[in-house]
């Protein structure tokens, strides 16, 4: 595991060049995430983003055509070099094809998840108040997990 602090102008794709990874799931967005994952993906592998390039941009038939232009154009060069890129777009998280894809990587071993030492956080006002303050400050190095319940198999 590695951690990338951006506060100290270190760049994630310059750090990790060369790591020839299977996937990047981009949460961020940005019009730079998906050509700087070319620096890291190896062969075959996958940009998968939740975000665009725009985040927060109003949905618009004119965006979501241009986008889905964009997707086409950067999936047909991705045959011949570099990563294929794939935009998802969830209205209902439960039916979400990319996060079924995650859980079966992390199940089978192949995905891991960088929790932050503080985490997991009770599922309290108090323990609510510590996980925002812990987020607010910057200095998480992982994920944030606030325990709901126990987990069932």
């Amino acid at each position: 595991t590695k951690v990338i602090n951006y506060k100290e102008g270190k760049e994630w794709n310059k750090e990790l060049a060369g790591a020839n990874f299977d996937l990047v799931y981009d949460c961020m967005g940005g019009q730079t995430a998906f050509p700087n994952s070319k620096a890291v993906l190896g062969k075959g592998g996958k940009f998968v983003t939740i975000a665009g390039e725009k985040p927060g941009q109003q949905v618009t038939v004119g965006g979501i055509v241009g986008s889905m232009a964009k997707t086409l154009w950067r999936n047909t060069t991705a045959k011949f070099s570099g990563p294929s890129f794939n935009w998802f777009i969830s209205l209902n998280p439960s039916r979400n094809v990319s996060l079924t894809f995650l859980v079966a990587l992390y199940q089978a071993g192949k995905l891991k998840v960088l929790v932050d030492k503080s985490s997991p956080y009770e599922f309290s006002a108090e323990g609510a108040v510590a996980l925002y303050e812990k987020q607010r400050s910057g200095t998480s190095k992982g994920k944030l997990v606030m325990k709901i319940g126990e987990v069932r198999e």
